[in-house]
């Protein structure tokens, strides 16, 4: 009897009654079973909730290419006031602006209808990779029959990923591409992004030839054959991203420019013996 009081004093302390246990045979194996699945069941919207509410904030800027409709109208979810339209300029890179992306996703909606229950559509999606906190965007269409009317290439504007001084190449065709800056060769697949070093084979005025070329049929071959050549003026203080796109109705491929500038700081005080160079 005292062997049994002392054994209920002890299991009562962690909440198991051992008269139960004698009394029905199993019912603590049932209670151990009822008690696993509330902890799967726990586990599993622990994750459910997990993959939900996987909700992260990052800076862009984006550039639109798109010929034909060059004023459209995109939006972007913010953290704070939700959807908001994408500032974008004819030339340049928009503004910085905070967007909302969740489980690495970020998602380009369209216009908001008029009736407030409905949705707007998403235009376009893009995967950012978690290490990334800040990307340049170029919107561009895609191709006739897309389940979506563009798509996304994002380009890690991380700090030190994309440093001035540097070049990007976006290759929106189809086809592979080349291109030569400076004593710089380099490839450019389709539908990719390309980094150029800082280019060092310049003149006096920092200007270097930029060639870009595309393989097109010759006789009974093929060849690289350039359809755009130009001097470019490569400065530390610039970076520059090239859009090698085709516009409809176009003979060949042409390539657009964005160039964004390091902001200048001003200096807080000048002594009066400064003068300006002459």
């Amino acid at each position: 009897m005292k062997t049994y009081l002392r054994f209920v004093s002890i299991f009562g302390l962690l909440g198991i009654s051992l008269a139960a246990s004698a009394q029905t045979p199993g019912a603590a194996r049932v209670e151990t079973d009822a008690a696993a699945a509330t902890i799967r069941t726990a586990e599993i919207k622990v994750k459910v909730s997990a993959t939900v509410t996987a909700a992260r904030t990052i800076e862009i800027r984006a550039v639109l290419q798109d010929p034909t409709n060059p004023d459209a109208v995109l939006q972007v979810r913010t953290p704070s006031t939700g959807l908001n339209k994408l500032d974008l300029i004819a030339e340049g890179l928009s503004a910085p602006r905070q967007i909302e992306v969740v489980n690495n996703t970020i998602s380009i909606y369209g216009p908001s209808p008029a009736d407030p229950k409905v949705n707007p559509p998403v235009l376009a999606t893009a995967v950012i990779p978690a290490e990334v906190h800040r990307c340049i965007l170029v919107v561009a269409p895609t191709a006739a029959g897309a389940k979506v009317p563009y798509h996304l290439l994002a380009v890690d504007d991380s700090a030190g990923a994309f440093p001035f001084g540097e070049s990007r190449v976006i290759n929106l065709t189809t086809a592979q591409m080349g291109m030569q800056a400076g004593a710089t060769r380099l490839s450019l697949p389709a539908g990719k992004v390309t980094s150029v070093p800082m280019v060092k084979d310049l003149n006096e005025y920092h200007m270097g030839q930029t060639n870009f070329y595309a393989m097109a049929a010759k006789g009974k071959g093929k060849e690289w054959m350039p359809f755009v050549e130009r001097q470019v003026q490569y400065l530390k203080t610039l970076r520059r991203i090239f859009i090698i796109h085709v516009t409809p109705g176009a003979i060949a491929p042409a390539v657009r420019t964005v160039v964004d500038h390091e902001p200048f700081k001003l200096p807080t005080q000048t002594a009066k013996d400064e003068r300006p160079p002459r």
